[in-house]
């Protein structure tokens, strides 16, 4: 499951909510894990102790295996008629079980703006509602299950009466022993049946789990190869320019939504600067989305190159690896400092100071006592969000790709932190190609060049000051 998520394309994740996702990683796994083996070989167990206990009544009174040819086909039926409705009643429980796994998510991570809105008797009372969305659903699960023992205790204990009822016509023909040897068997063989046929149907229940797992198992890989073109291989340094060159470039989401982008054609020399400006929803983060191929290959149209190298024609690891992202979000794991600074542990640690002093974060992690060594939270939570995006561009420093992407970086960050960004991606990707995504005018002002881009169009490009005379006109 975890190899198919890890390998899947991004759309999975922006239409399956967190919640389905963490409850299949968690409850589902863990039942596939420790329940359902547990019931399995209990299961088996009782059946064959029922079993042992089947033929030594049988030795003793023939008679219980007729009766057995009308009994096991309606304990059959009775376990037909139980599975399929339980499986979708288990598939029900599963599927409440989600949305509360999402809500405890995203409360944890805006615990701040609730506390700031006053907002917990509403949290409270939506998590109370699906809280109650899910019991309703296990209480029809135990009732179901309930009704399923009741049903087998009835047949389990024919098989008891028949043998009391033998022993009483036939006393004088049984001995003490083998009347309560008889009696014994006969008990253990309700008891024993019924529980293990119990286990077997909850394990087989619980199996729907199983099928929720697999199905992450198996989601489609994003697509790796050329397609119908033939991949072409580039050289470990590529790119060495770093151009950038949209053809008749059209994108979609899903097959279902209108184009994001539509018939964009663009050139971005090497070393150059551009400013990516537009409403939200005009398609500016979906440019970005495009060179990395987040999208699906049905959903594009037209081309993009780099260097003249036609993206679509490259493996996505050496794509990737060979471009940088500042994100909006910064991405932060928990770990230590030069973790995150250096996952793959390319650089000395002199390296890593550079960096760290580039980025004006050298006194503040010098005062920490471990030094790079600092612990750091899940996504940065013990540090500022200004940190964080120092974080990540002293990453994309250290990195030196030619061309560095930038999305938003500083939608959250006060201005003098934004000023400090700016200085220094100016500073240190002087030579290198550099397109800015931005909702404030001043944030690209010094770029090279203003694309506007309106309902997935380019409106405008042009130099700033051209740009800025346009708005304020």
């Amino acid at each position: 499951m975890l190899r198919g998520l890890l390998y899947t394309s991004i759309q999975v994740f922006e239409s399956n909510p967190t919640g389905r996702i963490l409850n299949r990683a968690s409850k589902d796994q863990h039942v596939i894990d420790e329940l359902v083996p547990v019931l399995f070989l209990r299961g088996v167990i009782a059946l064959l102790m029922a079993t042992g206990s089947l033929f030594i009544v049988g030795f003793i009174n023939p008679f219980i295996f007729l009766l057995l040819i009308i009994l096991v086909p309606v304990i059959w039926l009775i376990i037909r008629f139980h599975q399929k409705p339980s499986r979708q009643l288990k598939r029900l429980e599963s599927i409440t079980c989600s949305p509360i796994y999402a809500l405890f998510s995203t409360s944890l991570n805006g615990l701040t703006t609730i506390h700031a809105f006053k907002a917990e008797n509403s949290f409270i009372q939506l998590i109370s509602n699906r809280i109650d969305a899910n019991t309703s659903a296990c209480i029809n699960v135990q009732a179901a299950s309930q009704s399923f023992a009741l049903l087998l205790s009835v047949v389990c204990l024919l098989n008891f009466l028949v043998t009391s009822v033998q022993i009483v016509l036939f006393h004088n023909e049984i001995d003490t022993s083998t009347t309560a040897l008889s009696l014994m068997c006969a008990i253990s063989i309700a008891l024993s049946f019924q529980w293990g046929v119990r286990r077997l149907s909850e394990a087989d229940i619980l199996m729907t789990s199983g099928e929720r797992i697999d199905e992450y198992s198996h989601l489609p890989p994003e697509e790796d190869e050329g397609g119908y073109k033939r991949l072409v291989k580039t050289s470990p340094e590529w790119p060495v320019h770093g151009t950038i060159e949209f053809r008749n470039y059209s994108l979609r989401h899903r097959s279902n939504l209108e184009y994001a982008i539509r018939n964009i054609n663009l050139r971005i020399e090497s070393g150059q600067k551009i400013g990516i400006i537009g409403r939200t929803g005009a398609g500016k983060s979906s440019l970005v989305k495009g060179i990395f191929r987040f999208i699906d290959r049905s959903n594009v149209d037209g081309q993009i190159l780099i260097d003249d190298v036609d993206i679509s024609r490259i493996t996505l690891n050496h794509l990737r690896s060979h471009l940088t992202v500042v994100p909006q979000q910064s991405i932060l794991f928990s770990g230590t400092l030069r973790y995150n600074l250096d996952p793959y542990n390319s650089y000395s640690d002199e390296q890593c100071w550079k960096v760290l002093e580039e980025v004006q974060l050298k006194p503040f992690v010098m005062r920490h006592p471990e030094g790079l060594l600092m612990s750091v939270a899940e996504s940065g939570n013990n540090l500022s969000i200004g940190q964080c995006q120092l974080i990540t561009i002293a990453r994309a420093i250290l990195k030196k790709g030619e061309i560095l992407l930038i999305d938003e970086a500083t939608a959250h960050v006060d201005q003098n932190t934004d000023d400090l960004i700016q200085t220094i991606i100016k500073e240190k990707f002087q030579d290198r190609t550099v397109m800015t995504i931005a909702h404030r005018l001043n944030t690209v002002a010094k770029c090279d060049r203003i694309l506007v881009l309106d309902n997935g169009m380019i409106v405008n490009y042009d130099t700033p000051g051209n740009i800025l005379h346009l708005y304020d006109q």
